[in-house]
């Protein structure tokens, strides 16, 4: 006779506790409620379960859930044993708290919260200098590989950093998300996975604030650490070939499954890391001399010079020719009475010195069905550009919505404009779409990223 399969889950004994409190089992992990998917693939879901535990105590778990799949081993064992190999080598990473089994062969997997720490293109996406990144990450790189590990996802997103208790410029680093880590091959295929995974460290770098001399000080730091400094050129070489396949492979994967590189959405009440968060939309406010107001019929003529400003730069994702914008000033006055009259629309100017820098327009929807949500479109002058304009425009958009009852947001932007499609990100909207090809701009045709909000 064949044992039924049964629901099983496997602890970490200081999480017991935590399990019981919670009343979590194996099964409860794909019915309850409050454990809530921030992204979904083909093969799993990402979740979050927030909860309050005895004593007042705050806890957010990170669940992996896995479809049903063939074969002994489930996805989810597989990562539980990667996390443990990084635990018997000393390498930190974050807490196991259980994985699992149900009968039907799907599976799960559940970590604790790196309360504090933050994913590190995060950090340097937001300005913090990757010079101060550098030392410790090439350092857990070159631990990892001297314990005998490789990663197959070593990303810079999979580094989650924290401002060290000695203070200063040093940083605590955790790896996470260990469901390819596996203990290194013999000769001669060892080196073929190390490169790999330097090389996907450099390609996760090539869209931020960071040079090719600072990745070749990366690859320094890591060849000291591992005494093997007279290779470095050899090993760049290639690290550069192996980078290059990952951007194509990387373009053909965004295409295919554009909500891949959603970010774990920020848990309430922010973070400890020692490096300054996005704010919350409330408390963002404009850079010194910046007004953000409500527009009127009296900006017409400014709103319209503006955007016939932006037509004229060679290289704005508008969709909009030189010569295309052809509204007259009473055009534009009835446009924005319009906007004043609508309960879930509403039309922002940011101003300074008398002159009208961004716009940004939410149109709400005009039938029951999509009366709950509101398109939005934003523009800033180029000289004001990076300056914080565009942020504080989109904090009060956001606070406009949540006031007025809207319980969506959604967007267009050019999938090449990755600037603001990270800024968009900072504030929680997700790419749920690509249009290939849709616009064609100086005679380019160009993919359109479809982005939205649930506010």
């Amino acid at each position: 006779m064949f044992e039924a399969r049964r629901s099983k889950i496997h602890a970490a004994s200081r999480y017991h506790a935590v399990l019981r409190q919670l009343g979590l089992d194996a099964d409860g992990v794909f019915r309850d409620a409050r454990i809530v998917p921030w992204r979904t693939l083909p093969e799993r879901d990402n979740c979050t379960l927030d909860a309050t535990l005895a004593h007042g105590k705050s806890i957010r778990l990170h669940v992996k859930r896995f479809r049903a799949e063939p074969g002994v081993k489930t996805p989810a064992e597989g990562e539980a044993q990667g996390y443990r190999a990084l635990m018997i080598e000393k390498i930190p990473t974050a807490p196991l708290v259980a994985w699992g089994v149900l009968s039907d062969r799907r599976s799960f997997l559940i970590t604790e919260d790196l309360a504090g720490y933050e994913a590190a293109d995060k950090l340097v996406e937001r300005g913090l200098a990757f010079d101060r990144l550098l030392e410790p990450t090439a350092d857990l790189t070159a631990r990892l590989h001297e314990a005998g590990l490789h990663h197959r996802d070593l990303y810079l997103c999979h580094f989650f950093a924290k401002a060290s208790a000695a203070g200063g410029d040093h940083f605590d680093l955790r790896l996470i998300d260990a469901a390819r880590v596996r203990r290194l091959p013999g000769w001669p295929t060892r080196s073929r996975w190390i490169v790999k995974d330097l090389a996907q460290f450099w390609f996760s770098t090539l869209r931020l604030e960071v040079s090719d001399d600072q990745r070749r000080a990366w690859l320094r730091q890591y060849c000291e650490k591992r005494r093997m400094l007279s290779r470095m050129d050899a090993l760049a070489a290639r690290i550069l070939r192996k980078s290059d396949w990952i951007t194509s492979h990387d373009k053909r994967l965004r295409s295919r499954q554009p909500t891949r590189n959603v970010s774990i959405p920020p848990r309430e009440g922010g973070s400890d890391s020692g490096v300054e968060r996005f704010a919350r939309p409330a408390d963002l406010q404009p850079p010194d001399g910046v007004i953000i107001r409500g527009a009127s019929e009296d900006d017409a003529e400014q709103m319209i010079a503006h955007v016939c400003r932006l037509t004229e730069e060679l290289d704005i994702d508008l969709p909009l020719e030189p010569g295309e914008f052809d509204l007259t000033v009473e055009d534009e006055r009835r446009i924005l009475r319009q906007y004043a009259a609508s309960p879930n629309s509403v039309f922002l100017v940011a101003e300074a010195r008398g002159q009208i820098i961004s716009v940004l327009n939410l149109t709400g929807g005009q039938r029951r069905a999509d009366v709950h949500m509101a398109k939005m479109g934003l523009s800033v002058r180029r000289d004001w550009r990076g300056k914080g304009v565009g942020s504080a425009m989109i904090a009060r958009a956001i606070e406009w919505a949540r006031v007025h009852g809207l319980a969506r947001i959604e967007l267009q932007v050019y999938d090449r404009n990755t600037a603001a499609i990270r800024l968009y990100e900072r504030f929680g909207f997700v790419t749920e779409g690509i249009r290939r090809s849709a616009v064609r701009h100086r005679g380019k045709a160009i993919d359109d990223r479809m982005m939205g909000l649930l506010v």
